[in-house]
């Protein structure tokens, strides 16, 4: 783990259009920030979040997640081998139907 200032210095600054980027700490907002970025991060905040925290940590916040998609969780199951249906978003489908495409 580097140093918890600088990190989120690392990363782009739209991910804390809600918050104030310096009140970020790494490890007590560690689920809220692993989220942020595997939601809305591009890939230089990806390999930020890989340098900092590590694919170990990450995938163990990943699956308790109910806010990723399929898709990223299937890259973290192919990247690190773990299975996907550990991840929530497999197992827990969202009540409100998607809007049909006309």
């Amino acid at each position: 783990m580097k140093d918890k200032h600088s990190f989120p210095d690392q990363l782009s600054s739209y991910l804390f259009w809600d918050v104030d980027r310096r009140g970020v700490d790494p490890q007590k907002h560690r689920h809220w920030l692993i989220d942020r970025v595997l939601l809305y991060g591009g890939y230089e905040d990806f390999l930020a979040l890989l340098h900092y925290y590590g694919w170990e940590t990450i995938v163990e916040t990943a699956k308790k997640s109910r806010q990723i998609d399929c898709k990223t969780a299937s890259f973290l199951a192919h990247m690190t081998g773990t299975p996907k249906e550990e991840f929530l978003c497999y197992s827990t489908k969202q009540s409100k139907r998607k809007y049909w495409i006309y």
